[in-house]
């Protein structure tokens, strides 16, 4: 299980003035109190705007693995961010069957690869995980069938209002088209959390516990696909955390709802040489200090 298996190694940067250990140790929790951030995986501590920015208010923010009981909140969470961070209801109005088309598989049969964000105890986001991509392209070949299935149906007898039509038909004629490439038989993730989630701090925490636990599960490589638009995860951004971008196509379905253009990006990271979220330029500076120690040496050294 993913709680058994994130046992603590050797230390690891997450940011100015965190420190954590890899792999990580679950439950994760960061703390703001009287102005300072106190988390459970570290013990230096940050004042001022910086950590008010990345907390944006939250008094208690944690990373935990999922529980059958989170399935309601994943699924709402999911419909409440489907829109570029915003309910999917003006795109989309059957929020069940958007729901079921992009949790399913993850909570049903990898529920051991997903992690969930709480904010003050409750959830307010969630990374879904896939170490399994085989079995995950036959069971999404088989469900999706099932759910044209449903939508057709729900089509007809409803019906969708105009707006929920294009999307179905977009999916039909050019998603197929517009969504760029993937690597095949590669883990992979992706992760949406609610605004009072939204931090530097709580998503890097939740990615790099998801990294940690894949390269403590002896796999090579990553990938996710993330949506990007104006200034919002901007392709530096992954470069920062050592993804590299791979490929990135503009997404039509948002014409006439967005006034930026949309582009959904294909981002791949190579785990190899360990799974921190740490630039190479960073690397390279940690290397030469003698501050970074990788994991072949930290392995090597036990």
């Amino acid at each position: 299980m993913l709680r058994s298996a994130m046992r603590p190694r050797h230390r690891c940067a997450t940011g100015p003035g965190v420190r954590i250990l890899l792999p990580l140790p679950l439950p994760l929790t960061c703390h703001r109190k009287r102005g300072k951030l106190r988390s459970s995986f570290g013990t230096r501590q940050r004042s001022g705007k910086a950590m008010e920015n990345e907390l944006i208010g939250a008094a208690s923010i944690q990373i935990r693995p999922y529980r059958p009981a989170d399935r309601p909140s994943v699924r709402r969470i999911c419909a409440d961010t489907g829109f570029l961070g915003s309910p999917i209801d003006p795109v989309f109005e059957d929020r069940e069957l958007f729901a079921d088309y992009l949790t399913d598989y993850y909570l049903n049969r990898e529920p051991d690869a997903t992690l969930v964000c709480e904010v003050d105890g409750i959830v307010a986001g969630y990374l879904l995980g896939c170490r399994r991509p085989f079995h995950n392209s036959v069971y999404q070949a088989l469900a999706n069938v099932a759910i044209a299935g449903k939508a057709l149906y729900r089509c007809i007898r409803r019906p969708y209002g105009r707006a929920s039509r294009g999307f179905l038909r977009w999916i039909l004629t050019r998603a197929r088209r517009e969504v760029p490439a993937a690597p095949r038989l590669t883990p992979h993730f992706h992760l949406n959390l609610l605004p009072r989630a939204r931090s530097i701090r709580g998503t890097r925490a939740l990615i790099q516990a998801f990294l940690a636990f894949l390269h403590r599960e002896g796999h090579e490589s990553v990938y996710g696909q993330m949506v990007t638009f104006g200034t919002r995860r901007h392709n530096r951004l992954f470069e920062r955390f050592g993804f590299q971008v791979a490929e990135r196509r503009e997404i039509t379905k948002y014409r006439g709802l967005h006034s930026e253009r949309v582009y959904l990006s294909t981002i791949i990271r190579d785990l190899r040489s360990g799974a921190r979220l740490v630039s190479a330029h960073r690397v390279v500076q940690l290397e030469k200090t003698g501050r970074y120690l990788t994991t072949q040496t930290a392995n090597g050294a036990q």
